[in-house]
């Protein structure tokens, strides 16, 4: 992508990051004011199986169980300012939507939903009260080193797994710009040129 002036999206190379700036403009954004990464070392779970893909006939064998990056709600939010460096305390507890696989005992392979829970007690930056709001986001990868179902009910897991806690609040920020962007006509595959190049109107010309 590029401007009407041939400045194009990607990595500045020439140093000139000024070059080509032309405007200041209001948007609006999602901020991020602090952020960090818990990390979970072989931590034990134990939950209740939900959403099975079919009703699996027991013993079940556990094959894997993972959550990519996926948004969990935040609960029982709790801010208290510790007094330090501008730091509070933030304690929650996250709800983990899992994936599990697993084969039954006629050898049918399936998938079902376990929600973990976990708690977490841990220092960030909050910004100052104001009429805008933020909201505390976290974002969680997981995966399963072993399992045991317990009937088809539950599942006790150890796992591995790592939090993305955010900050996050809607602002207005100004910032500079190099224009509106000029698209380029995308290349099409197949055979509809002859189409797209017939006029809209007919021609008196014979």
């Amino acid at each position: 992508m590029r401007t009407r002036d041939g400045i194009r999206t990607g990595q500045i190379l020439d140093g000139q990051a000024l070059r080509g700036l032309c405007d200041r403009i209001a948007i609006q954004a999602r901020r991020v004011f602090d952020g960090c990464v818990t990390r979970l070392d072989r931590e034990d779970f134990t939950a209740q199986i939900v959403d099975f893909s079919f009703v699996p006939t027991p013993p079940l064998r556990f094959v894997s169980a993972t959550s990519s990056g996926e948004y969990t709600p935040v609960q029982n939010l709790v801010i208290s300012d510790v007094g330090e460096r501008g730091l509070s305390r933030v304690s929650f507890d996250i709800h983990i939507p899992t994936t599990i696989e697993f084969v039954d005992s006629t050898g049918r392979a399936g998938t079902a939903r376990a929600y973990l829970d976990h708690g977490l007690d841990i220092l960030m930056r909050v910004p100052r009260a104001g009429f805008q709001s933020y909201s505390v986001e976290s974002t969680v990868n997981l995966e399963a080193l072993r399992a045991r179902f317990d009937g088809i009910e539950l599942i006790a897991m150890t796992c591995c797994v790592v939090v993305l806690t955010r900050l996050v609040g809607d602002v207005d920020l100004i910032i500079p710009v190099y224009g509106t962007v000029d698209y380029d006509e995308c290349d099409n595959v197949g055979g509809c040129q002859a189409f797209f190049d017939t006029p809209f109107f007919s021609s008196f010309n014979r």
